[in-house]
């Protein structure tokens, strides 16, 4: 008897394996559309949402003149009743899971985020990890829409370009999308986001990543410049490469160096009732190029070098705080977060009485 259930034991444990074998959510590739990017505007005929969404052509009979992508776009009062109003015109229902780019325009961003990205934080199938992208086109649609020289998903291709730019373009890089949604529900910190554009050379149209949006309270209020771009990101420390250029003296830029590692510590310092920052920038580059007659490590050694690109990096990072804080009053540094982390009883009392850490 002892036997016959040890026999019966190994075959129900067969049996159980068996039918546990297997994905339970395994899908057929070609019963779905499968989504790149996604661009979000203001809605049409009073909708609040207009959305664009990218997939890409599987059909078997592409060339290499055709796109390899498609776009279908739909109104909707929220993005998710927008999205389903564009399966009406699509035959397949869209797969999520692979998209890397959610374009925004200036006027979706001008209203909110917070709003906006409720959806696609809470979709199962949509990844936190895509990148947000604020259009500088009249709308964020038209750059799903664009007709470029390789052919390739236009979602894909500002991927590149984002993952491309943040090790050789100091000023270039962007948010994921649990990364704005942390900082827009963290106290003391504003949001930050690379613009994008297309560019038109000879009749043939490209993509340009442009300087960062600033935003208060989750809105777009303006612009950064290039250079306040790259400096911002100093400040930040988001610096994974890209070149630092200076001088031996102030404006005469022939020197550049090549950044190889860079770390920026911010420290909050209270005295009474006087709140600073103090940031600490630690870089390590190489002397990549002297546009000069002369050899300046020769003449001045590399020690003046060095200290005449602390000189640039302190001019460059002082000035762009000094115009955000100025200009649109927003933290997008992060000074306050850093200051509610290490003293939360002085940011308390802070943000009670309307004071800044960056004044």
């Amino acid at each position: 008897m002892a036997k016959l259930k040890k026999i019966l034991s190994a075959v129900l444990c067969a049996a159980m394996a068996m039918h546990l074998t297997g994905c339970w959510d395994y899908h057929e590739i070609e019963m779905y559309s499968i989504v790149s990017g996604i661009a979000v505007d203001k809605g049409q005929n009073g909708y609040k949402y207009h959305v664009t969404i990218e997939y890409l052509n599987i059909s078997g009979d592409i060339n290499e003149n055709q796109n390899k992508a498609l776009t279908v776009e739909a109104d909707g009062d929220t993005v998710f009743d927008a999205e389903r109003e564009s399966l009406k015109k699509n035959d397949k229902k869209f797969y999520f899971s692979n998209c890397k780019i959610l374009l925004i325009s200036e006027d979706i961003a001008g209203d909110g985020l917070k709003q906006l990205l409720d959806w696609f934080m809470r979709d199962a199938e949509l990844r936190t990890t895509i990148e947000v992208v604020v259009s500088k086109e009249k709308t964020a649609g038209e750059i799903l829409h664009a007709q470029s020289k390789n052919q390739d998903p236009i979602a894909f291709q500002i991927k590149n370009i984002i993952s491309d730019a943040s090790y050789f373009d100091a000023a270039g890089q962007s948010l994921q999308l649990y990364e704005i949604v942390d900082i827009l529900n963290t106290p003391g910190e504003e949001v930050s986001l690379p613009g994008i554009r297309l560019k038109n050379d000879n009749g043939v149209t490209s993509l340009e990543l442009m300087p960062n949006a600033v935003f208060k309270s989750g809105r777009l209020i303006g612009w950064l410049s290039d250079e306040q771009s790259k400096y911002y990101m100093f400040a930040r420390d988001r610096i994974n490469g890209g070149i630092i250029v200076t001088g031996m003296s102030p404006g005469k830029n022939d020197i550049a160096l090549e950044i190889f590692k860079n770390r920026t510590y911010i420290t909050p310092i209270v005295e009474g009732s006087k709140v600073t920052v103090r940031l600490d920038v630690e870089t390590t580059a190489g002397y990549a190029e002297e546009n000069s007659n002369q050899n300046y490590l020769d003449m001045y050694g590399i020690a003046a070098v060095e200290k005449r690109a602390d000189a640039t990096l302190k001019e460059g990072i002082t000035d762009v705080i000094s115009a955000v804080t100025k200009q649109y009053g927003s933290d997008i540094f992060g000074f306050g977060k850093a200051v509610y982390d290490k003293y939360p009883s002085v940011w308390e009392k802070l943000s009670q009485s309307g004071g800044n850490p960056l004044g």
